[in-house]
């Protein structure tokens, strides 16, 4: 069998050629069936998992290539948008695979998972400042009122007394006073 593998056969060819499959089975009863018992069956599991695992990852693959398309239709990229987004999705996940984890990636991860809730602050935030802005506004149009100083015995400010505007009677009366004529 050595000889055969040496020249250029490979393991299985090399069996086959000296050994009947059916001597590798042992009978119960061998002194070795416990130990080759005990090992098929450990190889049976493990294929199992593995076959099991195999077909999960194709279904996933499939199920990701439709995520894939929806999403690039759903925020409206062209071909090289696509391509630009999906290299560096590909290259964080081949740094994270490889075990490097940078800041860069711990910092784009945050965002994505912070996103909503900043968003909802940033509202907020703007209501806030809008509000501000439109009592300044308000306060600057309004005119002033009195002096401005408060009066201790008084809960609000007076509000400036209007004198009508003089009539023929009150006019005739200021230009009388003006010369004297009754006094």
């Amino acid at each position: 069998m050595v000889r055969d593998c040496i020249n250029g056969a490979t393991f299985r060819e090399a069996l086959a050629r000296h050994l009947d499959p059916a001597d590798l089975v042992a009978i119960e009863g061998d002194p070795d069936y416990a130990g080759w018992a005990k090992n098929k069956a450990e190889f049976e599991d493990k294929s199992a998992k593995r076959k099991q695992l195999e077909d999960e990852r194709s279904k996933n693959i499939g199920l990701s290539e439709q995520a894939v398309t929806a999403f690039v239709e759903k925020k409206g990229m062209d071909e090289a948008q696509a391509e630009e987004f999906f290299q560096k999705f590909d290259s964080m996940l081949e740094d994270i695979n490889n075990g490097k984890i940078t800041e860069d990636h711990l910092e784009a991860i945050m965002k994505a998972f912070s996103y909503d809730g900043d968003v909802v602050a940033a509202t907020e935030q703007g209501k806030i400042a809008g509000r501000n802005e439109k009592i300044v506004a308000t306060k600057q149009a309004a005119p002033a009122v009195g002096d401005g100083l408060p009066r201790p015995n008084r809960s609000a400010q007076e509000p400036e007394v209007v004198k009508p505007a003089p009539n023929y009677m009150d006019d005739m009366v200021a230009k009388t006073k003006k010369r004297d004529v009754f006094s």
